[in-house]
């Protein structure tokens, strides 16, 4: 609240959960009363502890997680005036840009990972905020140039590992966009060239926002040009 009466932007990061994914359209329009015009949305996947192939109750389903993509795609292009978003969802901005054959700078739809450091409290530098783990330490800003880090092997083996899926996902029409999804939701859950546990929630997705997608990109690249006349 502070930053914004300051006019500082905020972007609300919100993990959605086995609860909370029944309900897009009270927390989208909360959102907008907290005057958070910024959103992202992260499923809610954590593995079960004696099972490596299978997931918390707490963890949302493909299914569940694709239906909750769906309504809030119809809440987010509701909202739209004069052919333009209102308010910012990181995931549709970056399919739009993607259909408009633009390129996002979410890390999710590109084919290699490896763009993004954290930094942790202490000066420790890991590949991914997703991975946070010994395997994935780089170094440390206090002794270690953060440019060496991210053009490091490590940092690049890590970046290849994203393309590594099966061949049922090379054969997907989806799959120029999805790009098999964030890697977390792979590795965590299969093998490395395992599918994307949320594979079923993307194609759900793209199912029924597909042609709306697609005239959503031609009206604001048609904005887009008028502006520059």
């Amino acid at each position: 609240k502070l930053l914004l009466d300051s006019n500082v932007e905020v972007n609300a990061l919100s993990v959605v959960n086995d609860y909370s994914v029944q309900f897009p359209e009270e927390i989208y329009e909360s959102h907008k009363l907290l005057g958070l015009n910024y959103m992202q949305f992260i499923p809610c996947l954590k593995n079960d502890g004696n099972d490596n192939e299978l997931t918390t109750s707490f963890s949302i389903s493909p299914k569940k997680y694709g239906e909750f993509l769906c309504k809030l795609f119809d809440l987010w292009q509701a909202d739209f005036v004069a052919g333009s978003p209102t308010t910012s969802i990181r995931y549709f901005d970056s399919v739009l840009y993607i259909y408009a054959g633009l390129h996002s700078s979410e890390c999710t739809f590109q084919q290699y990972c490896g763009d993004y450091l954290v930094v942790e409290h202490n000066g420790d530098v890991f590949s991914c905020d997703f991975y946070v783990e010994p395997k994935w330490k780089l170094g440390n800003i206090m002794h270690d140039n953060l440019f060496d880090l991210l053009n490091s092997k490590r940092q690049n083996e890590f970046g290849r590992m994203k393309a590594m899926i099966p061949n049922i996902c090379k054969q997907c029409k989806w799959l120029k966009f999805c790009r098999g999804g964030c890697m977390k939701d792979r590795l965590r859950v299969n093998s490395s060239e395992g599918m994307n546990y949320y594979c079923e929630s993307y194609k759900m997705f793209f199912e029924y926002a597909d042609i709306r997608l697609q005239k959503l990109t031609t009206q604001l690249m048609s904005l887009r040009t008028k502006s520059y006349k």
